[in-house]
């Protein structure tokens, strides 16, 4: 017992040295760009300088080496070992390299010893490979399952063996309202502690803290169930950052690549407002702003990862032609953004989508229905492949989107914030929403369901070969989505950044989807077009903090909001502050949705 524990210690501590160690790294500056040489990319950062070492761009860790090369798989810093992906991103959790599973702390440094993930342990061998079958720890034979779970060993009894005192370690004791973390009849947490997949903090006397938590220079907030706070959070009326470590941001930083600034004492200094699309704060004059829908390419493996799709609000799914979907993504504030795309060709529906939330639609072409649809009920939609020559300025090729490969060209449409504030004023479209008008989304601190079930994994199924499977993680209260798209699966990150995109809502709406009436008929490109029923009225589900509970939702015409309602007593649905994701799935086969 008491060697697990001191490997538990030094676990944490190497992960606070990490977290040192990065947090010491030096910010890029606002004028830096990606550049590529001959199939390897640098992070310019002047004309004539150039980032190296560890670096953090746009919330994510990259390390370069002394000429600037942005560097990929195992680099040894520090006296640890990290992972960065073919993106160069730094890897974190559980990574498998070669067929051998690695797990990596929350600031990259990889562990070896004991790990609990969840309510299972592990062992990782000191060079950092999971352990499986019979392995000797400390004298003991131990038995691990193929998939590296602890099964069982030990000398003399469950209670007297390791690793299952070990699992059994630690339990949560209350008194007087307060909490403290029991190690052992005589022993309990004090400081940081990683516990079922969170980060904890004790004082000297062991009792969890709550709100303002001050250590080693750093300032932390911890929410009423202790649990740590990361990303935006709104506090007595002031908007703060916290980094994925847990530290407020103060001064000037790159949050989602975006330059923010904060006082010495973490408040935002932009005046703002709450975005109507996220419930997070936004530049005040971007409130009022319409949104900007994007129609994605989510075609095929090919088209993959997306450009700028963690920088969303909400992303709609639906179903197309060819058993394929299309994903729109919609942008509250476009002030800031970054590379987005590939940009592909809009339906009619899509077009319906984008005016419920009374957006300005942007594509690459179009269906020959949508040509004849969404012009009928103005729509605002730039489509910069046939449109008028000026729309085509909003738009640019880079076959270069995505680090480490040439895109093909039916895959490298994109646009930018910097296109988007350069053209856009010059459309004579109306760019603020009308007085009056409500998208009818309203946004809480805490939206998981009360008494909903428990709900850790959604599986959706689009068409016969597109399906979208999410995972809770509990540690950052959000869902990671895996997709698969004509049998090959992928993670659904950003191409800008390598991170997985987190999701605090899931809704799956479910309405009539099928063949067009005029599917089949002249001219060719009307084979097999989807019709997809946006209006009306129908049920689905609302998933959020790992709960879900049924709705209903409704909509009156075309030019009018989703209104969604909980099924149980026809209430408003409040969703958490965050990004969200809008499953529109057939009610019959082959769409459904498991959990």
């Amino acid at each position: 017992m008491k060697t697990i524990k001191t490997k538990l210690t030094r676990i944490i501590a190497a992960t606070l040295i990490a977290v040192t160690m990065l947090s010491f790294a030096v910010p890029v500056t606002a004028g830096a760009r990606w550049q590529q040489q001959g199939g390897r990319w640098w992070y310019e950062l002047t004309a004539t300088t150039w980032a190296t070492g560890w670096k953090e761009i746009g919330g994510v860790w990259y390390y370069f080496d002394s000429a600037g090369w942005m560097q990929t798989g195992w680099v040894h810093q520090g006296g640890a070992w990290y992972f960065l992906r073919d993106s160069g991103a730094m890897a974190t959790g559980w990574i498998n390299d070669r067929g051998t599973w690695y797990f990596l702390s929350p600031n990259g440094a990889m562990v070896t010893g004991w790990v609990q993930d969840g309510a299972l342990w592990y062992w990782m061998h000191p060079s950092g490979a999971m352990a499986t079958g019979a392995v000797t720890i400390g004298g003991e034979r131990h038995t691990f399952a193929t998939n590296g779970r602890w099964l069982s060993g030990g000398t003399t009894s469950t209670a007297n063996n390791a690793a299952a005192a070990a699992a059994a370690e630690g339990n949560w004791q209350q008194r007087d309202g307060r909490w403290w973390y029991e190690l052992s009849a005589t022993t309990w947490a004090i400081g940081w502690r990683h516990i079922g997949g969170a980060w904890y903090f004790f004082d000297n006397d062991g009792w969890m803290q709550t709100g303002w938590v001050h250590d080693g220079g750093d300032v932390y907030f911890m929410r009423t169930n202790g649990v740590m706070v990361t990303g935006w959070l709104e506090i007595d009326g002031n908007w703060y950052y916290f980094r994925p470590n847990g530290t407020m941001a103060t001064g000037t930083v790159s949050v989602n690549n975006v330059w923010r600034t904060f006082t010495v004492d973490g408040r935002w200094l932009e005046r703002s407002s709450n975005s109507p699309l996220s419930g997070l704060p936004i530049p005040e004059n971007m409130a009022s702003r319409r949104p900007l829908a994007v129609s994605l390419n989510n075609n095929s493996p090919a088209a993959l990862p997306m450009n700028g799709v963690s920088r969303a609000d909400i992303i709609y799914e639906v179903a197309i032609e060819y058993n394929r979907t299309r994903m729109i993504a919609l942008f509250q504030d476009t002030s800031n953004l970054p590379t987005i795309g590939s940009i592909r060709s809009a339906r009619y529906y899509i077009g319906e989508i984008a005016d419920s939330h009374d957006a300005i639609l942007l594509s690459f072409g179009r269906s020959f229905l949508a040509n004849e649809i969404i012009p009928s009920r103005n729509t605002t939609w730039i489509n910069a492949h046939e449109g008028p020559a000026a729309h085509r300025q909003i738009i640019n090729r880079n076959p270069y989107r995505i680090p480490g490969r040439t895109v093909l060209t039916e895959h490298n449409v994109v646009t930018s914030g910097e296109l988007i504030n350069r053209h856009l004023p010059n459309y004579g479209f109306r760019l603020n929403h009308n007085a009056g008008w409500n998208n009818r989304l309203s946004f809480v601190d805490n939206a998981t369901p009360a008494g909903g079930a428990v709900t850790n994994n959604v599986n959706i199924r689009f068409t016969t070969a597109k399906s979208s499977a999410f995972t809770f993680d509990a540690a950052r209260g959000v869902y990671h989505m895996r997709q698969t798209i004509n049998g090959t699966n992928s993670d659904f990150v950003d191409a800008n950044n390598g991170a997985r995109v987190e999701f605090t809502n899931l809704i799956i709406l479910r309405t009539d989807v099928g063949a067009h009436p005029r599917d089949g008929a002249p001219p060719v490109e009307t084979n097999r077009l989807r019709e997809v029923r946006t209006t009306g009225t129908g049920t689905g589900y609302f998933v959020n903090g790992g709960r879900r509970v049924a709705i209903t939702w409704s909509r009156e015409n075309y030019s009018a909001p989703f209104v969604y309602r909980l099924a149980s007593n026809n209430q408003p649905l409040n969703l958490g502050r965050g990004t969200t994701y809008v499953a529109i799935v057939p009610i019959a086969a082959p769409g459904g949705v498991t959990w």
